[in-house]
């Protein structure tokens, strides 16, 4: 999944909506921007593993590629 982080704040909930709204233009997956967890702000560009939870009991790690605008 190719992701265009443009908060220039780092604001873990603002990349979760960035995922979401990539994954949606994409693949045409809905994934609730809630149900993303990022542990730590994404600073840099590259490959990231970013947690989704499914379902309370069940996550799904998915890998998001962080590149330039």
């Amino acid at each position: 999944l190719k992701v265009k982080i443009v908060d220039a704040q780092n604001d873990p909930a603002k990349q979760a909506n960035d995922i979401s709204d990539a994954a949606k233009a994409q693949y045409k997956v809905d994934i609730d921007k809630k149900k993303i967890e990022i542990k730590e702000p994404l600073k840099t560009l590259g490959v990231h593993d970013v947690l989704v939870r499914v379902h309370p009991e069940i996550t799904s790690t998915i890998k998001v590629n962080v590149v330039a605008e």
